[in-house]
């Protein structure tokens, strides 16, 4: 078990570098944003067998007072995004949520109940 964590670890560093060298810096300024940062993490998942990412990104935008934060799952190995979640709040980063959008499968979700089994199986990837 101890082995298969340890190789989860190791085989998200590479894969993160490939799919955004920028990922690792943490901090960088754009012209549409005034402040983007984003981290990741990796976890074995012991029931699915599966090593995940998880790139977690907050951007603040200052001239509308709203901060947009991200969280995208991948699966290490096969190279895909299994899910992911948009927050956007006004007045800043600990505001009001304004909007969330729900994404599997590459689509948002719509439905209410699909929305709602969506959290926990989401929460669930990173946490067994």
């Amino acid at each position: 078990m101890r082995r298969q964590r340890f190789a989860c670890a190791r085989l998200s560093h590479p894969y993160m570098t490939r799919f955004s060298p920028r990922l690792l810096t943490g901090t960088f300024t754009t012209a549409a944003f005034d402040r983007s940062s984003f981290r990741y993490t990796s976890h074995y998942n012991k029931k699915l067998n599966k090593c995940f990412v998880d790139v977690h990104g907050l951007t603040l935008v200052s001239d509308e007072h709203k901060a947009m934060e991200s969280d995208h799952i991948y699966d290490a190995l096969e190279d895909t995004v299994l899910g992911g979640r948009v927050i956007l709040r006004k007045d800043g980063q600990d505001g009001q949520i304004e909007s969330v959008v729900l994404i599997k499968d590459s689509h948002p979700i719509r439905d209410e109940q699909e929305r709602a089994a969506f959290v926990p199986w989401f929460q669930s990837l990173m946490a067994e």
